[in-house]
């Protein structure tokens, strides 16, 4: 047995085994997607980030009269940009377990501009501190469209002046299945002029 186990062990370290990285699993496009979809959906929201990051939001402080300014990053993640297109997979079409005739697909830069035209409510949030870093938030927009999306809000250099907003999921039609965000926030799409 043991000249049966050296033998192995010689073979496999004279062996010629390459390894190499193509992946993970977690990075998979969907395939329910179509991707020259995905593709224009990623070009529309990366141009428009490229015009608008980074941006500010700005609160005058009712007891000391002071303007303040809270600077913002949107940073979507994949699987925000991927429920776009949540009719394409098969779960939420008619005889999948999640359908529901109500959710509709959201516009390409639905969220984005709810949040970017909302910005100097967002600044008023977090100096006040109704939302902290770390925060994960639901935003509901307000105006009877139920479009609903998920955000995480990080500090960054640990000051409330810069925060990267995260934008993790988004639905429209019907609220999210899993009640679990606690912390709400109710926007108004078209608060700022531009």
């Amino acid at each position: 047995m043991e000249k049966l186990i050296r033998k192995i062990i010689k073979e496999f370290v004279n062996s010629k085994v390459s390894f190499e990285v193509i992946g993970n699993v977690g990075n998979l496009i969907n395939e329910d997607i179509n991707s020259v979809d995905l593709n224009i959906a990623n070009e529309v929201i990366s141009r428009k980030l490229k015009r608008i990051n980074p941006f500010t939001g700005s609160f005058i402080d009712k007891k000391t009269g002071k303007n303040k300014i809270v600077n913002f990053i949107i940073s979507p993640t994949k699987h925000y940009i991927e429920r776009l297109f949540r009719l394409s997979e098969p779960e939420y079409q008619v005889s999948g377990k999640s359908f529901d005739p109500k959710i509709v697909n959201p516009e390409y830069l639905e969220g984005i501009d709810l949040l970017y035209n909302n910005r100097d409510k967002l600044a008023e949030q977090i100096l006040i501190g109704r939302i902290k870093d770390g925060d994960v938030v639901q935003i509901t927009a307000a105006d009877g469209s139920n479009y609903h999306m998920i955000v995480k809000f990080y500090s960054q250099h640990s000051d409330l002046e810069n925060f990267k907003l995260i934008l993790f999921t988004q639905i429209k039609g019907v609220e999210f299945f899993d009640k679990k965000y606690g912390n709400k926030l109710r926007l108004f799409p078209n608060t700022i002029k531009q």
